[in-house]
């Protein structure tokens, strides 16, 4: 199973990817435009009302450019419950005998998925809003700044780029957290469908020294289906824990007697990706950090 939800992951790593590309394009206009506006005229000899005037403009421009962001990514985000769904149910049917098969949740469940996207406590479209308000907020305070302390223009300009780039920074984090968040969910969702065949729930953390340490404690970690701890204390939760976080959740399904069925031999385990290569399937994050170097578990930690 896990091999079919890590390719799904990869898939949507590039769809996301993709999308991202769309997005800062549009960033990428709207810096052309502001910067345009900025190089029309010589700022340092702007009074107050039209310096205030001009600022007013750009809030307008970068409101216009993040309303097309926010419907850009709410469309990329729509077909991926469905697909998330159906790959989740191809991965369970191919864990159960072939007599039995693995529901998909409803179409309205599935789109409910993006309209109910919250990432962190918020709706994604209220992120996007706030990005908005942020970046207008720097870009004012990036020309106000320079102008205080005699910039030129072109110095001015140069500040606004710089500033440019935290709205880029942000706008890819938040696809990316975007999709994760609608997939996982998609993913779950999907699970908690199939209660006859799910009997809990394991944690898979990326193998690389990216991995932050709250990701670190979860990794490998399982839950029954009422979302119990076993064997820690650890509560549970769907991944996402932060911004970027490449987390999944996959499923324990029930074993070949415990759904009536006689047992058969499991196929030899497969590989998953790391930062040293391939390596087995059943890798655990504890057995990854124990062939590093002492000091590159310290800097792990």
């Amino acid at each position: 199973m896990i091999d079919k939800l890590l390719t799904l992951t990869l898939d949507l790593n590039r769809y996301d990817a993709a999308t991202r590309a769309k997005i800062l394009r549009l960033l990428a206009k709207a810096q052309k435009e502001l910067v345009a506006k900025l190089s029309s005229d010589n700022l340092t000899e702007f009074n107050r009302a039209r310096l205030n005037s001009l600022l007013k403009e750009t809030r307008d421009i970068i409101a216009s450019y993040y309303t097309k962001i926010k419907e850009e990514s709410a469309k990329a985000l729509e077909p991926i419950p469905d697909i998330v769904a159906r790959n989740t149910v191809k991965a369970l049917e191919s864990k159960i005998p072939a007599s039995l098969s693995a529901s998909i949740p409803t179409e309205d469940n599935l789109k409910a998925i993006v309209t109910d996207n919250i990432v962190f406590g918020a709706a994604a479209s209220d992120w996007w809003d706030r990005q908005a308000t942020d970046t207008a907020f720097r870009f004012s305070s990036a020309v106000r700044q320079g102008l205080v302390i005699g910039e030129t223009n072109q110095q001015i300009v140069k500040r606004v780029k710089q500033m440019l780039e935290i709205s880029a920074r942000n706008a890819r984090s938040l696809v990316q957290t975007s999709v994760a968040a609608v997939a996982n969910n998609a993913r779950q969702m999907t699970f908690e469908k199939n209660g006859g065949v799910v009997k809990g729930f394991r944690w898979i953390t990326a193998l690389d020294s990216r991995v932050c340490e709250l990701c670190m404690a979860r990794a490998d970690r399982e839950w029954t289906f009422d979302k119990k701890p076993i064997g820690h204390s650890i509560p549970f939760q769907i991944p996402g824990l932060h911004f970027n976080d490449r987390c999944i959740l996959i499923a324990i399904t029930k074993s070949y007697a415990e759904l009536g069925f006689p047992e058969i031999k499991e196929p030899k385990p497969g590989q998953r990706a790391s930062d040293e290569g391939p390596v087995s399937i059943t890798t655990t994050f504890e057995d990854f950090l124990s062939r590093k170097t002492e000091a590159e578990q310290d800097d792990q930690l």
